[in-house]
């Protein structure tokens, strides 16, 4: 018996043939899991730059040109994979990222994806910046700036 306040109850042992199941729950990824990415490159060419600003293309056969044109592709890596690592892993996934004269940063699309967002300085993030900045299906955008010479 239990008692509840002016009410008393009378737990019975009930045993059910079906097991209900656990509630998904998302687990976090330990160092060294693998995570995939979508990475697309945006070239300074391809976007609008105001005041600082990086704005995405406007229209999405834009956006899908791009991807068409090898600019979009599955980056895999891990928590615990330096700045360093994270540019040679797009290199050589992205090989025209190597020329010298293109410097490129990563960034998040924000504001309906209408803008980057290079959170901070323009650089490379590690894959744990990746990890926590990116969510979900979210797409890595890597800005690539490219010098006219």
């Amino acid at each position: 018996m239990l008692s509840v306040g002016l009410c008393k109850l009378k737990i019975r042992n009930m045993t059910s043939p079906f097991v209900e199941p656990l509630p998904k729950r998302k687990r976090r990824k330990g160092p060294n899991e693998e995570i995939t990415k979508n990475v697309v490159v945006l070239r300074s060419n391809q976007v609008c730059e105001m005041d600082g600003v990086v704005l995405m293309p406007k229209t999405t056969l834009d956006m899908s040109s791009i991807k068409k044109s090898g600019q979009s592709k599955k980056v895999t890596f891990t928590k615990s994979t330096s700045s360093r690592d994270m540019q040679r892993k797009l290199e050589e996934k992205f090989p025209f990222l190597e020329e010298a004269s293109e410097r490129f940063y990563c960034a998040k699309a924000v504001e309906n994806r209408s803008k980057l967002d290079f959170c901070g300085d323009r650089c490379v993030w590690s894959g744990a910046f990746i990890n926590k900045n990116i969510t979900g299906n979210s797409a890595l955008y890597i800005y690539c700036e490219v010098c006219n010479d």
